[in-house]
């Protein structure tokens, strides 16, 4: 497995990728952006007509060691032995996240199927629903990653891209396939305890409305004082 990572120089003469992309073919292109990455997925499917590319929109991109703002970062991928297949669904509201879930597991479902990654909209698909329909359509294989698409701190739209343009209301899903593969994952987390532990007394699946009997936006208005005014609409 070769992997290497490219930032998208747009506002050079010409634009390029940064540092070069490399020679030959490739089987997947992972591509993470808080820009407008038109130009850079044009060069990319000139460049790999035949090669999968995947990505969405995002709250800043990591590139090596370096996390960036508004700009492109691509992924390219090379594997000796193993099979990759990306497909997309649309998801017709919230309320269709499981079963778009279940559609995306259906298609990439085989016996030698190593790893799931998934990729959705982050405004228009319950991302938890999204994953019960996984799980529930691959029981019991559970190698599942992903993430869902952000919008900086503006909370307006996300976006989904493939070699086929963008999308708003979709789900992508890359399969990894044959026995050469081995995936682990690892997790940090970065959050700490904030005011009194409460109860949630209203939710309706993943809507938050009232913690201990109030109004959960009243009580987040409270501890944010003047920052309140930037909670999204």
């Amino acid at each position: 497995m070769q992997v290497s990572q490219h930032l998208w120089c747009a506002d050079s003469v010409p634009p390029h990728w940064s540092p070069a992309l490399p020679t030959g073919q490739a089987d997947l292109l992972l591509l993470f952006t808080s820009a407008d990455p038109t130009a850079a997925i044009h060069n990319l499917t000139q460049l790999f007509p035949a090669t999968p590319l995947c990505g969405c929109s995002s709250s800043g991109e990591i590139q090596q060691q370096r996390v960036l703002d508004n700009s492109t970062v691509l992924t390219v991928l090379r594997f000796a032995h193993t099979r990759v297949q990306l497909v997309t669904e649309s998801v017709n509201g919230m309320g269709d996240s499981y079963q778009a879930g279940a559609r995306v597991a259906q298609q990439l479902r085989q016996d030698d199927l190593r790893h799931l990654l998934v990729f959705a909209n982050g405004i228009s698909v319950n991302g938890s629903q999204l994953v019960a329909g996984l799980n529930q359509t691959l029981a019991p294989f559970s190698r599942i990653s992903g993430g869902i698409a952000a919008d900086g701190e503006r909370f307006r739209h996300t976006w989904l891209y493939t070699a086929d343009g963008r999308f708003s209301h979709h789900v992508c899903g890359i399969g990894f396939y044959g026995q050469h593969l081995q995936v682990r994952c690892g997790s940090y987390g970065g959050w700490d305890p904030f005011g009194p532990r409460r109860r949630i007394t209203r939710a309706q699946g993943n809507r938050l409305y009232e913690l201990d009997g109030i109004c959960a936006l009243d009580l987040y208005e409270k501890y944010l004082g003047d920052y309140a005014q930037q909670l999204p609409a």
